[in-house]
């Protein structure tokens, strides 16, 4: 299990928050620390009452997962130099979907795709690949 999919999973079943190995409450209390360092080590003795069993069982799986199958593939967004919309705006590679082999310029529009992992970056224009940059 991917950390992002954790992240959106604990968001479902509660108001919490996964923040450097620690299942926060809303109120910022941890309740349960996940260890990024070494697969299934769980400690829940923060949590006086125990946790839902929904709770659990999502943390065993994502304890369960090997570490480096953890982090989501890192992104790049490809900037285009020199290219700005008429109102100042950095253009930037986009396509509509990934089956539309279309490339083109564009601002930043959520409902494009302009986030790649590095084997679509390599599939875009040879021109433009030089200028992608890793996302955080």
């Amino acid at each position: 299990m991917k950390t992002s999919e954790f992240k959106r999973e604990l968001k479902k079943i509660g108001d919490y928050e996964f923040d450097d190995n620690y299942v926060l409450t809303a109120s910022g209390s941890w309740i349960l620390f996940i260890s990024s360092k070494s697969r299934n080590a769980i400690d829940t003795a923060n949590a006086l009452y125990g946790i839902s069993d929904e709770l659990f069982k999502l943390a065993v799986k994502y304890a369960a997962t090997p570490i480096k199958e953890r982090e989501d593939e890192k992104r790049y967004r490809i900037p285009l130099p020199n290219l700005k919309t008429s109102d100042g705006y950095q253009q930037y590679l986009s396509r509509k979907s990934k089956r539309n082999g279309h490339w083109f310029a564009s601002r930043r529009q959520s409902n494009l795709i302009q986030a790649f992992t590095k084997a679509e970056v390599e599939q875009a224009p040879e021109a433009y690949r030089q200028y992608a940059v890793g996302l955080k």
